[in-house]
Order: structure tokens, then sequence, then C-alpha cells
């Protein structure tokens, strides 16, 4: 997700430079949603959710790059949010595996 977002950056900065499209974050994303279905049939619950809170997560933080007002977003500030997001994982999954 970082990756994309610095694209979207660069690109931002040249107006004859289209955007990337963030394949590969895509490609993560619907790798988590197969694995919230694996966990799912698992009677994983808690692995679920935190599977399915990461999916829509980094696929909200890919909508968000669209905006240029996103884009201008301090990168402090997005890694926070980055490491709010993976403590809440985290979080989860210990749950799910205790």
């Amino acid at each position: 997700m970082v990756h994309a977002r610095l694209d979207a950056r660069i690109a931002a900065r040249k107006p004859e430079v289209q955007p990337p499209y963030p394949t590969a974050a895509m490609a993560a994303c619907v790798v988590l949603l197969f694995a919230t279905v694996v966990a799912g049939f698992a009677m994983q619950p808690w692995l679920a959710l935190a599977l399915i809170l990461a999916a829509a997560a980094y696929r909200y933080d890919l909508e968000r790059q669209t905006t240029s007002a996103s884009l201008q977003m301090p990168l402090k500030h997005v890694g926070l949010q980055a490491l709010a997001l993976s403590i809440t994982y985290a979080l989860l999954v210990v749950a799910g595996l205790w």
C-alpha cells in the first residue's frame, strides 16, 4: 500500500503522467478476502474478522488515493494510520489464536 501511495503522489506532481493502477495492492486485497473465506470455513471468526478488517482498510486506502487532498496528507499521518491498523490486526489475530 505504501508503494501505491508513493506512485500516486509522484504521478500527481506530473500532470502529463497518468497515475498507475495499483495492481499489486489490489491483488493483496483479493488474497486477504480469499483468506477471510478460508478462515470462515475453518470456524475461526476472530481470524476472519482480522482479515476482513485489513482488506477493507486497505481497499479504503486505495480508494482515498484517487483524491488529490488525500495524497497531500503528510506521510507521518499515513504511517500512524497504518500502525493503528497493524496493531488492531495483531490483537485480533492473537485473540483468534488464543
